[in-house]
């Protein structure tokens, strides 16, 4: 049974392929097209691709690591959304109740509720709950000295090169890294890496449980990861939207080449991972740009990463 899975594994991945991933990425780099990046692939529960190219900080020539720490904008959302789900499962909170019915002085706004539920700061919860019992312990609210220097720089494009976009951006000046800062942002503050986003998408493509934690329960992660809003649409070409995530819903969305059922998140700098239960796959692909060209490094790796990934229907077809 043991070789016969091994075999299987082999069978679907195309080495040749998920080596030409980082290369690619490189030549983006090379070209003035991102300033770097970090690119991490879980298959079947073990990385199969960690790399990282470019720089972390342009000015110093400083490399980018692959535990470089990363804004992760609005990838932020599916924690607060399990944070959320944590307090429905304790009876706290009920889904379809207006938000007014807990906080009528925020008649429609999202992560203050978590507080007020569950009497404990949002980021205080978030981290007791949902970060500490992962092992990520590089995913903060509010950035410490000691993790400063591993932040890697935002930049926006411009004339070909790549400066800094000062305060013009959701957050504030990203080189004062929120200092005296007192709000947690559930919406787009969080820091993170790639392996501490692997772990938390991993524990969704599990349904709850990792390494022997449980986070939440099953019905609770199939209730996030399945569309919920029908067939309404959103401004993601073939996605629907789920308790938190992003979920691949038409063919529309395998234009990237991605399975129907893939959820995930996208951040506002260019940060993504989605997960595929159908190929038990986790792809994360981190940069940090500005402006509406950092969807390309998205695009190019979504593609990669499922070309060289086939689901087992198709690998016992061939």
């Amino acid at each position: 049974m043991a070789i016969a899975l091994r075999t299987f594994a082999d069978s679907a991945v195309n080495r040749q392929l998920l080596n030409e991933i980082p290369a690619r990425f490189q030549q983006l780099v090379d070209g003035n097209e991102i300033p770097g990046a970090v690119l991490l692939l879980v298959h079947q529960g073990e990385p199969v691709l960690l790399r990282s190219v470019g720089y972390q900080r342009l000015d110093t020539r400083q490399p980018m690591r692959t535990d470089s720490i990363f804004q992760i904008m609005s990838m932020t959302k599916p924690v607060t959304a399990a944070a959320v789900m944590i307090l429905v499962e304790q009876g706290k909170v009920v889904l379809t109740d207006p938000v007014e019915k807990y906080l009528p002085e925020f008649r429609d706004q999202a992560g203050h509720i978590v507080e007020v539920v569950s009497g404990e700061p949002y980021e205080k919860f978030v981290a007791e709950r949902i970060l500490l019992p992962l092992g990520m312990k590089d995913s903060f609210f509010f950035p410490d000295e000691r993790r400063i220097p591993r932040i890697a720089a935002l930049y926006r494009a411009q004339d070909g090169s790549f400066v800094s976009p000062g305060g013009n951006v959701l957050g504030g000046d990203p080189d004062k890294f929120r200092k005296g800062a007192k709000y947690s942002a559930p919406e787009f503050g969080l820091y993170s890496t790639a392996a501490d986003l692997a772990a938390f998408y991993q524990i969704m493509l599990n349904g709850g449980t990792y390494e022997g934690k449980k986070l939440l329960s099953s019905s609770s992660v199939a209730a996030m990861t399945s569309v919920q809003t029908g067939s309404m649409e959103t401004k993601d070409l073939g996605f629907g939207t789920g308790l938190g995530f992003m979920v691949a819903k038409d063919p529309n969305a395998g234009l990237d080449l991605l399975s129907p059922g893939s959820f995930g998140h996208a951040g506002a700098f260019g940060t993504w991972v989605f997960a595929d239960r159908s190929k038990d796959l986790i792809g994360v692909v981190l940069i940090q740009l500005t402006g509406p060209n950092n969807v390309l490094a998205q695009h190019v790796f979504t593609a990669m990463v499922n070309a060289a990934i086939v689901r087992p229907d198709a690998s016992m077809q061939h």
